[in-house]
């Protein structure tokens, strides 16, 4: 993704099974928080992960597998055992995962260095189109077709969704088990030929490495390298290869060879300038675009919506525990202004004069016995709240406009308090209103 002309990192982690079908989508931003609506914009069952630096770690890789892998494949299990192929990254390969796949029954075909494009299904016919579909639909996006186009997270979700029903289709994903091998056994011994070939080509490209190592320079100087220097480190170390060939030259039978010395000089100091400037417009670009960067994130706090939960990872269940958390603390805000509010018994004419009463004394500091009297009448109300039913007690039905009165109507709790409970709880609700 490109933002004010800075890129950022997401990974994808996707699967597909060899019948066609494939798994829900995981997306890895780089971050910390995350927005709760950014799921609504993937496929149902799909997750979002955050990470430092937008790659998948030992920790995502085990809840994709715990969130997502062993439910999902569990629903489409024959037999008793589950094949993955993957390849060797860290996370796919951790500790814990792998713990978690022998007591699942998961079985992990980790395929070796250098072989996944022609063994892997994902990356012989889906990572590819994936690819493609995702810059053809950012295209669309951009007007007067500008590869500069800038999109934020909410559009790349939507563009990245699309690009993967695209991608992952049945005929895709079954032509590439079927050009792995996987499905059609007559594709295997091409497959090792082609293994078998490059491998040789690896081991004599190795050998040549370690013979031009091995060979002792000739007479004309050192061996040069080829690459174009990035740095000042990597053009001094030209320049000095370029000196020791000229002083193991004879230069006085090539006098015009001290011109050509001469000039490299210069190339030499004109290149160091260059990138000594380039240097400081680096070091200032950096300075403007994290000026930016925190303004931008001022910005994006001010506009609120992100979620301050703990996990790393969003998914559908993820929302529904913290739903649930969300009502359990509006249920506790209400225990707590019940147990502030000033509860008084008595008729409505006692109770207006005692009102009054409490508007004066606001006026003027409390005694002491009137502030024992106000802790005795929190405590009794305290007492009296613990007896409240929860919102999961089997006897609460769902809450009218008031919620005292709802909790008043419940049938849950001690008999002896049933009938003073509920006439406190209806004073509470006319005080309230």
């Amino acid at each position: 993704m490109t933002q004010n002309g800075d890129r950022e990192w997401v990974s994808l982690i996707a699967c597909a099974s060899a019948d066609g079908g494939k798994l829900p989508l995981w997306v890895i931003f780089k971050g910390v928080k995350m927005k709760l609506d950014w799921l609504k914009y993937l496929a149902p069952g799909s997750g979002i992960a955050m990470s430092p630096n937008g790659w998948t770690d030992n920790e995502i890789g085990l809840e994709w597998f715990v969130r997502l892998f062993e439910p999902e494949s569990r629903k489409r299990l024959k037999g008793k055992y589950r094949l993955l192929i993957l390849d060797g990254h860290a996370s796919h390969i951790s500790t814990k995962v792998i713990q978690f796949c022998v007591t699942h029954l998961i079985i992990l075909l980790c395929l070796p260095p250098h072989s996944t494009h022609l063994l892997q299904p994902a990356d012989i016919g889906l990572f590819g189109p994936l690819s493609t579909f995702y810059k053809n639909l950012i295209r669309e996006l951009c007007e007067f077709q500008y590869t500069e186009f800038a999109i934020d997270k909410i559009e790349f979700l939507q563009v990245i969704a699309k690009a993967f029903e695209l991608a992952f289709s049945f005929d895709n994903v079954t032509h590439s088990f079927d050009k792995a091998g996987i499905t059609n056994l007559e594709r295997r011994e091409e497959i090792l030929v082609k293994l078998r070939a490059e491998d040789a080509a690896r081991v004599s490209r190795a050998e040549k490495a370690v013979d031009r190592l091995q060979t002792p320079p000739d007479a004309s100087g050192a061996i040069l390298p080829t690459k174009t220097p990035k740095n000042v480190t990597e053009l001094e170390k030209i320049q000095d290869d370029l000196d020791t060939v000229f002083n193991r030259l004879n230069l006085e039978d090539h006098p015009e060879l001290f011109d050509h010395r001469k000039k490299l000089e210069k190339l030499t100091k004109a290149a160091k300038s260059s990138f000594a400037k380039i240097a400081t417009l680096q070091r200032d670009f950096d300075v403007v675009h994290q000026a930016q960067a925190a303004k931008a994130n001022q910005k994006n706090h001010k506009k609120g919506g992100w979620d301050s939960g703990e996990g790393r990872v969003l998914d559908e269940k993820t929302l529904e525990v913290r739903a649930a958390w969300g009502r359990v603390k509006s249920l506790q805000d209400e225990v707590t202004v019940m147990m502030n509010f000033p509860i008084f018994i008595g008729t409505e004419k006692q109770r207006e004069k005692a009102k009054g009463v409490a508007l004066k004394a606001r006026k003027r500091p409390l005694t002491e016995w009137q502030i024992a009297q106000n802790t005795r009448e929190k405590e009794q109300a305290l007492l009296i709240i613990q007896e409240l039913p929860l919102l999961d007690s089997p006897g609460l039905k769902s809450p009218t406009k008031s919620p005292a009165k709802s909790l008043a109507k419940s049938q849950v709790g001690p008999p002896v308090l049933k009938s003073s409970r509920g006439r406190i709880l209806r004073q509470v609700a006319k005080l309230r209103e």
